[in-house]
């Protein structure tokens, strides 16, 4: 395997062709850091200049954390439209992540929109499930206050859901009285489904789909037979 080279970053400006009301022509109306061709790339949400030779790179051979530093100088430099400080489209400080990131309504809107209707196929559904479970969840061996909850409550009170919601909800308040096989073959009669998830440590949404058939297994667990008590 070829080791990536550490001083492969650099820093990149866009300029602009012509004047505006944000700046003069040639002066930058976005700063980024990079690798590669991420400076020439076309999924960017700042849109890159259709002529190369308005691209400008600013220092080249950088190591990472030099070219973050050096991104951040040069946006506190030139300053940004969107807090009033100076002509860069820039939507963050620059550096590591998003921090003094702000996102309009709009943007938010429009997020929310392309979001919308889209699902995850079974496969991927189940790894982002397993990711999420036991100690790997960031709620992990944490109590919920009681001012969140009444927050939570607040929030879902005159909620209308969808009749596909409800009968998910329907769903989950079965009470299942079922045969469980173990990873080791150690087979168990359940009565109280999420009293046993509870003691073994399974996540207990991801062990309804094995109920329901939704998977196969579940961290090598198995279902031998299922009966719904309603």
């Amino acid at each position: 395997m070829t080791k990536k080279d550490p001083r492969r970053f650099y820093v990149y400006a866009y300029l602009r062709s012509n004047d505006s009301e944000h700046g003069k022509r040639l002066t930058p109306y976005y700063i980024g850091k990079g690798a590669r061709d991420r400076a020439t790339s076309k999924q960017r949400t700042v849109p890159k200049p259709s002529d190369p030779s308005f691209i400008v790179y600013i220092q080249e051979g950088m190591t990472e954390q030099d070219a973050f530093r050096l991104e951040q100088y040069c946006i506190a430099l030139y300053g940004r439209i969107d807090k009033g400080t100076g002509i860069l489209r820039n939507l963050s400080d620059g550096g590591d992540g998003p921090s003094g990131t702000i996102v309009s309504e709009a943007r938010r809107q429009q997020i929310a929109e392309s979001s919308r209707g889209r699902t995850h196929p079974p496969e991927v559904r189940r790894k982002i499930g397993d990711a999420q479970m036991g100690s790997k969840n960031h709620m992990w061996g944490k109590a919920v206050s009681q001012e969140t909850r009444e927050k939570i409550s607040a929030a879902n009170k005159g909620l209308r859901r969808s009749e596909k919601s409800r009968q998910n909800i329907a769903k989950g308040k079965c009470k299942y009285k079922c045969v469980l096989v173990s990873p080791t073959g150690q087979v168990h009669q359940v009565d109280n489904f999420y009293q046993f998830c509870l003691e073994h440590k399974l996540h207990r949404t991801l062990m309804l789909q094995l109920l329901r058939g939704e998977r196969d297994h579940y961290k090598a667990w198995t279902v031998e037979s299922v009966e719904i008590l309603r």
